[in-house]
């Protein structure tokens, strides 16, 4: 099966790297924010 990745094959740190760098791009679904950023928005938006 293609795509396929046995991930026993790299420490956590390695994981966590490639986790922060996908984390961490701006995506056009948020109006070019990191996920971070929209999630922090959201959390500090005045509810109604």
């Amino acid at each position: 099966m293609a795509g396929r990745v046995e991930f026993r094959r790299y420490g956590q740190a390695e994981l966590d790297a490639v986790a922060h760098e996908l984390n961490d791009r701006p995506r056009r679904t948020l109006g070019y924010a990191k996920p971070a950023e929209a999630l922090n928005r959201f959390l500090v938006a005045p509810t109604t």
